[in-house]
């Protein structure tokens, strides 16, 4: 009864913040319900992640992968593209730390792809502050961009961005609460750049 009466009450002030509008009172408790759904999807994904960090550590997996290893992830070629000389570092702060792998390709136009792999394994904090957002439901449309996160499961989640004005295009990956991957592509489709993706092995680096 008391959960019928609190909705009986959010209705009512619904229906007068919309001016009596039943229909437009109907619209906003859905968009009341998505949100409060996608906040409960990320929740869960959160959870599962910190489990699996839980797991990582019980096997003394605590530390970022040698720089070399990462880097071996990292595709030798791109079809039409001349792949340069990967780059690695590695990033101590007190409390974080982490290790990075980054490859640029470039074509015959003078066009580039940069794929840009980190490892926050020992940085919980760290990812859950940069990466989190990927498991909520968003999206933005306007003159200049269009982005928006996704969701594959509770272990790949990301952010893709098409700059309609220089036509470039980028994608993030949340890996496994561990690994985060980044590939901007100028003039190139969003499609292409999660092609791009997709000749990695992601489901190998959100299983570790």
């Amino acid at each position: 009864m008391k959960t019928f009466f609190a909705s009986l009450l959010l209705g009512s002030s619904l229906l007068a913040a919309c001016g009596g509008d039943a229909e437009q009172a109907l619209e906003q408790v859905k968009n009341y319900q998505s949100i409060a759904e996608s906040a409960n999807e990320a929740q869960q994904s959160q959870d599962a992640i910190q489990r699996r960090r839980e797991e990582r550590r019980a096997a003394g997996d605590t530390l970022a992968m040698p720089t070399d290893k990462l880097a071996a992830f990292l595709p030798a070629s791109l079809d039409g593209y001349v792949a340069g000389e990967a780059e690695t570092s590695t990033t101590e702060i007190p409390g974080m730390s982490m290790a990075q792998a980054r490859r640029t390709y470039t074509a015959t136009d003078g066009n580039t792809v940069t794929i840009t792999l980190t490892d926050w394994n020992s940085s919980e904090a760290g990812w859950a502050g940069v990466f989190a957002v990927f498991a909520l439901k968003m999206s933005v449309d306007n003159a200049n961009e269009t982005w928006s996160t996704f969701q594959d499961g509770d272990f790949i989640a990301g952010h893709q961005r098409f700059d309609k004005q220089s036509k470039s295009s980028s994608v993030q990956y949340g890996l496994g609460g561990r690994f985060h991957l980044e590939i901007a592509a100028t003039n190139k489709p969003v499609d292409f750049v999660k092609a791009t993706a997709n000749k990695m092995d992601l489901k190998k680096l959100a299983a570790m």
